[in-house]
């Protein structure tokens, strides 16, 4: 009897932690479950949870340097730090990223008004030379081009009408971070460029000190009629 007594116990046991396993599962994926973070803030769309802040001293940007109390006092904490922009963090509050229940809806105009509370409250603090909210940006330009537009230039956007969708190079996604500047020269190594096309004659780099056609190396760099480049196989 002490056997099956035990053995009952140890099934008890059992049962008992698989439970709680099942349970805490449960409450995991009802927790973990990010709410959308965008909501909108001044007329803006926003990320609620995050806040951009550049430190007037980098050196404060580094953990222990960092305003805990402030920081504490905010609900945020440091999740990234750009590389490239000395002394500008993300700043996040993970608590709020959890969802209380299944089918939560937040009251988004009081997540703006916390988030506003959380922007005041560090840029009162003097430590910031600016606190901004996480805003989302769309591009608002489009490509005109007939053959853009069409599918002809399907490299850059293919529809699949010819060719296979989106086998391209996704160019509206980067021109979402850019759509370039004629500040900056490319030099194209090969067997040459035909300068005269359509796509690149008002793009094409010109050589102001050279006149072209004249057969004279007029800017005295020993290549003549160097007007939009070399031919460096002679």
């Amino acid at each position: 009897m002490r056997l099956f007594s035990q053995a009952s116990n140890e099934m008890n046991m059992i049962k008992f932690f698989s439970t709680m396993v099942v349970s805490i599962a449960c409450m995991s994926t009802l927790l973990g479950q990010d709410a959308s973070p965008w909501i909108q803030y001044n007329g803006s769309e926003v990320n609620h949870q995050r806040v951009l802040v550049r430190f007037a001293d980098p050196s404060m940007s580094q953990d222990k340097f960092l305003p805990s109390d402030l920081l504490a006092e905010a609900g945020l904490s440091v999740v990234y730090r750009m590389e490239t922009v000395v002394g500008l963090v993300i700043l996040e509050n993970t608590a709020g990223k959890l969802k209380p229940r299944a089918g939560y809806k937040p009251n988004k105009d009081a997540l703006a008004k916390e988030l506003d509370a959380r922007i005041n409250l560090l840029r009162d603090s003097g430590l910031f030379t600016y606190v901004e909210p996480d805003f989302i940006w769309h591009p608002t330009a489009e490509a005109t081009d007939p053959a853009y537009v069409d599918g002809r230039l399907w490299g850059l956007r293919n529809s699949g009408e010819p060719g296979v969708e989106n086998a391209d190079i996704d160019a509206e996604q980067a021109w979402e971070t850019t759509v370039g500047s004629r500040d900056v020269v490319i030099g194209v190594i090969d067997t040459g460029v035909r300068y005269s096309h359509q796509e690149l004659a008002s793009q094409m780099w010109v050589n102001e000190g050279e006149i072209p056609g004249n057969g004279i190396d007029d800017d005295e760099n020993g290549w003549i009629d160097d007007v939009h480049g070399i031919n460096a196989i002679l």
